[in-house]
């Protein structure tokens, strides 16, 4: 009896080793010229392990284009990439642009760093759109939700689209929306979890886009995700782990009670 508590002990204190890592810290350069979309990626690893798989994924205009992959980024050390990409755009204002940071740790498991930002095509634009994130926590599936509001008198038609790391999903990734002049719509996405581990919080965005006869225009809400434990471990729930402790310990003391009591 003593050989297993002892082991059960043991199996819950492996839990405490310590554990690396990865942080990276991004930044996005954008600027049009000549009709074309100028984009240059800077990311440092501020974490205390290396990066490994290193490639920026860069989205805009249609155009999805993946920059030279750093087989290992080590921590400190510095990482960047470049696009050039042709805009046929047909009115004048504010685009979004996505960056996703691909990456895996040591032992090849992916992850993936999100950062979201407009640029100017012919001039900029001001949005009448924006809005509030509400964090929001699950462990396999939930909803994350946006409050829309619109400054200006009249109706705005909005496409609101999620955007989001691939460690997460969704079956719906964009929506159209009808924005009331000077009042608040709510938006409602819902996502799942795909390979995010246990304890992770992440940066997702709507990216709010709408136009008039004039210009286009964007706005970014942030919000984020937290994936929470399970309630199991190692497919048992916690519930039956404490019961099965609690008996085992009555045991225990009851055994000792009687081997007193018959010395």
């Amino acid at each position: 009896m003593k050989k297993l508590l002892a082991g059960l002990t043991l199996l819950f204190l492996a839990g405490t080793a310590h554990a690396g890592y990865i942080t990276l810290r991004t930044r996005v350069d954008a600027k049009t010229v000549n009709n074309n979309l100028q984009v240059r990626v800077h990311v440092t690893n501020n974490g205390d392990e290396s990066a490994f798989n290193v490639q920026a994924e860069i989205q805009a205009a249609g155009a999805k284009i993946l920059s030279d992959k750093r087989d290992e980024l080590k921590v400190n050390y510095a990482y960047e990439g470049t696009a050039n990409i042709p805009l046929k755009l047909n009115k004048p204002g504010n685009y979004p642009l996505v960056l996703f940071i691909h990456y895996t740790d040591a032992n090849q498991y992916p992850f993936s760093a999100l950062a979201v930002r407009s640029y100017a095509f012919g001039r900029e634009a001001l949005s009448p759109l924006f809005g509030q994130g509400t964090p929001a926590s699950f462990q396999k599936e939930g909803e994350i939700k946006f409050r829309l509001k619109n400054s200006a008198d009249n109706d705005v038609k909005a496409r609101i689209t999620l955007v989001f790391p691939r460690e997460l999903a969704s079956d719906r990734p964009w929506q159209a929306a009808l924005a009331r002049g000077k009042t608040e719509t709510e938006i409602i996405f819902k996502v799942k979890n795909f390979s995010a581990l246990p304890g992770s919080t992440y940066q997702v965005f709507a990216i709010a886009e709408g136009e008039d006869q004039a210009a286009h225009y964007t706005s970014i809400i942030p919000a984020t995700v937290k994936v929470t434990a399970g309630q199991e471990l190692f497919g048992i729930n916690y519930f039956l782990i404490g019961t099965a402790l609690a008996v085992l310990l009555l045991l225990f003391f009851g055994a000792e009670f009687l081997s007193h009591k018959k010395k």
